[in-house]
């Protein structure tokens, strides 16, 4: 694969849009459905709780915390990229089992007040990320006392191994 192509691809998974966008969405899926699978249960979301998720991207994946937190619960999604928010509003209020806010946009400017989330989860984020502290000190301001936080996250030697990585990602 030649380097623009590798560039488009890094682009299109840093913030899904334009014509690639929905595909590269239905993707990442694909790729990342296992990792996404155990954060959710290593976040082991309950009913009635409120849970924040930094880039839910088409937010099928997310399905399962909905469920989890039910009728009594609040799901708050922070999405960069407009087409990914769309679609994860779509999927996620067709459960109509609990409250549904996604936030378009960079989460640092996520409406979320202070200790008002019972957890948060963002999977494959980190690398995306310029300032990983002051977006700890920003969740930790949202999390209330004996919440948690869970962050999915590929090997290093895993990133590694993928060409694109070069291109925009932060090996962490």
């Amino acid at each position: 694969m030649n380097q623009k192509r590798l560039k488009e691809i890094a682009a299109q998974l840093a913030c899904p849009s334009g014509n690639g966008g929905a595909s590269m969405g239905e993707k990442m899926n694909d790729t990342n459905a296992f990792i996404t699978e155990r954060s959710i249960e290593m976040l082991s979301p309950e009913a009635g709780e409120r849970i924040a998720e930094i880039g839910p991207g088409n937010g099928i994946l997310s399905i399962p915390i909905i469920e989890s937190i039910g009728s009594g619960g609040h799901y708050i999604g922070m999405e960069l990229s407009s087409e990914m928010a769309r679609q994860a509003m779509k999927e996620l209020r067709q459960i109509n089992a609990t409250q549904v806010d996604v936030h378009v946009g960079d989460c640092t400017s996520a409406p979320i007040e202070e200790s008002s989330i019972d957890g948060l989860i963002a999977v494959n984020l980190l690398y995306f990320v310029d300032d990983v502290g002051a977006l700890f000190k920003r969740i930790s301001h949202w999390l209330k006392p004996g919440a948690r936080a869970v962050f999915g996250l590929r090997s290093a030697q895993s990133l590694k191994g993928m060409p694109f990585t070069r291109y925009g990602f932060r090996i962490r």
